[in-house]
């Protein structure tokens, strides 16, 4: 699943913290942070458009997190023992973008 955020708003909001994060939302410094909920757990991710950073990533009980940023996309990798996967792919491409993928 492949999914972007609309245009950030004209005013400045202050920036809140995760906790109050529902999904998304536009900072005064012109980036995005946007809270996702997978099934291993919960990432909290900044994009700009010169990079995309997890501010936080907390695995589910029973699962494990690995967090790969190779030069690309933001990678966050949720396992279980038993080999179950969810996974998050984040990237600046023309504005925020991810990707989820469960197994």
């Amino acid at each position: 699943m492949s999914s972007s955020v609309p245009a950030p708003p004209s005013s400045t909001d202050a920036r809140p913290s995760s906790a109050q994060l529902s999904e998304g939302e536009w900072q005064s410094d012109g980036s995005y942070v946007h809270a996702f909920h997978l099934r291993g757990g919960d990432v909290v991710v900044r994009y700009r458009p010169q990079g995309v950073e997890a501010l936080s990533a907390t695995p589910a009980d029973g699962w494990s997190v690995a967090v790969e940023q190779p030069g690309g996309p933001l990678v966050v990798n949720f396992r279980t023992a038993e080999g179950r996967l969810s996974r998050l792919e984040a990237t600046w491409s023309g504005g925020p973008t991810a990707r989820v993928v469960e197994k």
